[in-house]
């Protein structure tokens, strides 16, 4: 934080959890339930130790009293794969990339980690909505300099003298 400084937001997408088809639960408020009385580890898939996947499914673990066995990917697709596949259970991936595979039909949304629903999946609810205060974590990239880099404006009056 005091050696950085921010240039833009570039693009934001929420997370969601979404889950093979043949997990038991079809909506959020029973794979809540699922997963605080599922007594052997439920597999969930990340995008690599401390990304923002791993640290949703870390907190909605933490919130729900999930005990989660992490498996990690080299990435979405990977993950995707697997989810479709049935080799792993739970995934907290990007709306965004996992959406037309929802809409296929290949693996279960069951919650947006937002604030508010996701206007792409109007009837997938939050996480909140379904029993979960609190559970929202905002996802996005960002362009970031280094601290004391010129604003545009400085580097154009510089130029002139």
């Amino acid at each position: 934080m005091k050696d950085l400084q921010p240039i833009s937001l570039l693009a934001a997408s929420p997370l969601w959890i979404v889950g093979k088809n043949a997990v038991p639960p079809k909506t959020a408020s029973e794979l809540i339930a699922w997963v605080k009385s599922e007594p052997k580890p439920i597999t969930f898939g990340t995008i690599g130790a401390g990304s923002a996947g791993h640290m949703c499914g870390v907190f909605f673990a933490q919130k729900t009293g999930a005990h989660f066995q992490y498996v990690p990917y080299r990435g979405g697709a990977p993950a995707m794969q697997d989810l479709i596949g049935g080799q792993i259970d739970l995934s907290c991936l990007e709306a965004s990339q996992t959406l037309s595979n929802v809409q296929a039909g290949r693996f279960k949304a069951f919650a947006v980690m937002g604030e508010q629903r996701w206007p792409k999946s109007p009837d997938t609810p939050t996480m909140i909505e379904s029993g979960m205060p609190g559970l929202s974590i905002s996802f996005w990239h960002g362009l970031w300099t280094t601290k004391g880099t010129p604003k545009p404006s400085s580097i154009a009056s510089t130029n002139r003298s």
